[in-house]
């Protein structure tokens, strides 16, 4: 018996030996996939290009999901005075307006398969009871300490502004695209992008237009998101991720306070909502996120290099590792949040309806059925009402776009040109949602990047108080965006 259990433990130290050989071996044999370019020397572009982006700022291109109550004469005025600030750009650029307030702007020979780089004109509001909190006005476009501040500097009027600056110094040497280059400004990304970018795709397709690839905005420069990484990482989104807002209705007699059932319609659709909290939906490795790691994992230092270059016997341990921060936890889960609650109309009275809205972000390698599915499962009550509203911002999750498509390869050419071998460019899933999801029909590689070199102490500012960008990021953002039609 001794001997035999002496033999076992010998083959157990001999496999764990043999195992610990191959994860280092591993480990070494991931040699670097970063292509090295050289850096271009620094863009000098035209004085004031700061001043423009500051300019923009001051536009209220505040989005609606009730179009009614846009303003649209801000959105007129501000693609006016696009054309004055930008003039060898508009004079070599062909300017097509999309009703009601999008504009697309067509550059080079005309083509049914250009390259199209997009962005969006229109911002989110900002909420009362945060005014006091900003150290600029929203609005201001001030121009202190270095910064741009103001409401869009990130989101997203950097690209638009970026994008016509870029082309107004390329127009203003001559320079004219060898194959064409269309940029696309939607004016409601922030409520869904029916209005903007759903309209021009559907204008696309009349014409029989396939982009040769798509750029939108998306991943950034992140410096600090990464453990293990001393360098920022500048990810290149290969796919983004599915929405759906389902509503959980639960109805009941309704009656008096005074003689109430053991579960009221409000305690009935709390319990469900609970459940769904406590139940996510499993972790998985999607290909994008598996695509990142394969990218980022010869750039760690151990153990890290270790676990991340050897998911085939660590993937359970980086699940659990990634599911710890809610921001990378949305990479590898499809995510539910209960947003609205509504039930009751006084305190006396049994609520005879109560309705909550759950969104979920899908991510790829499962769909919307999935998700009704998963909460039919989990909630587990036929008093529970399952509705998918039709309409809306639902999406599926969108396909997933080559890592060898000419696309990428421009993308990570450009970022080198501009930021050397201070970054490290890899593939990745974009979190939120993006006008791009309106290209999906055309079939097209879709890519989402935007030049924003950011930190976790500044991705808050999207979307939130104090949002600005440094005037040397945006510069840096210009001369990003010069390389990249250049080279188209």
């Amino acid at each position: 018996m001794k001997r035999r259990l002496k033999h076992l433990l010998m083959i157990s130290l001999a496999a764990l030996m043999i195992l610990c050989t191959i994860v280092a071996a591993r480990s070494q044999l991931s040699s670097s996939k970063q292509v090295e370019v050289p850096r271009l020397p620094v863009l000098k572009i035209r004085d004031g290009a700061p001043e423009r982006l500051a300019r923009a700022v001051r536009f209220k291109t505040i989005s609606d999901t009730d179009p009614d109550k846009m303003d649209m004469r801000v959105f007129a005025d501000f693609q006016q005075d696009l054309v004055a600030q930008f003039p060898a750009a508009h004079a070599a650029m062909r300017r097509q307006m999309v009703e009601p307030c999008s504009v697309v702007y067509r550059w080079g020979p005309a083509s049914k398969s250009p390259t199209v780089l997009m962005a969006h004109m229109d911002v989110v509001p900002v909420e009362d009871d945060k005014l006091s909190e900003w150290t600029q006005a929203p609005f201001s476009g001030a121009i202190v300490d270095g910064y741009i501040w103001g409401r869009g500097t990130l989101d997203d009027k950097i690209g638009v502004v970026g994008l016509l600056e870029a082309a107004d110094h390329l127009a203003a040497s001559g320079f004219t695209p060898k194959n064409e280059v269309v940029f696309v400004f939607g004016c409601d990304e922030e409520v869904g992008g029916n209005l903007g970018a759903g309209r021009i795709s559907k204008t696309f397709e009349a014409a029989g237009i396939t982009p040769r690839w798509v750029l939108d905005e998306g991943h950034i420069i992140g410096d600090g998101f990464f453990p293990g990484v001393i360098k920022p990482i500048a990810f290149i989104g290969l796919a983004e991720r599915g929405f759906v807002t389902v509503e959980l209705h639960v109805e009941a007699e309704g009656g008096h306070s005074s003689m109430p059932p053991p579960h009221t319609a409000v305690g009935v659709l709390a319990r469900a909502i609970s459940r769904l909290e406590a139940n996510p939906m499993s972790p998985r490795m999607n290909s994008p996120i598996r695509s990142s790691f394969e990218y980022i994992a010869p750039e760690m230092s151990y153990p890290n290099r270790a676990v991340f270059s050897n998911l085939w016997l660590f993937e359970p341990l980086v699940l659990k590792i990634l599911a710890a921060k809610q921001s990378t936890n949305a990479t590898i889960r499809t995510t539910a949040a209960a947003t609205v609650f509504k039930g009751g109309v006084r305190d006396n009275v049994l609520p005879k309806s109560a309705v909550a809205q759950v969104n979920f972000r899908v991510n790829p390698g499962q769909s919307i059925a999935d998700v009704t599915e998963h909460i039919r499962e989990v909630v587990d009550d036929p008093t529970v009402e399952i509705r998918v509203p039709t309409g809306g911002f639902n999406s599926e999750p969108s396909p997933v776009s080559s890592l060898d498509g000419v696309g990428y390869s421009t993308l990570r050419s450009s970022i080198g040109s501009v930021w050397g071998d201070d970054v490290i460019v890899a593939p990745g899933l974009t979190i939120g949602g993006t006008d791009s999801r309106h290209m999906v029909p055309l079939g097209s590689d879709i890519y989402r990047f935007s030049p924003l070199e950011l930190t976790p102490q500044d991705t808050p500012r999207i979307h939130g108080v104090d949002e600005r960008i440094s005037v040397e990021n945006y510069q840096r953002a210009v001369a990003f965006y010069v390389a990249l039609i250049q080279s188209l």
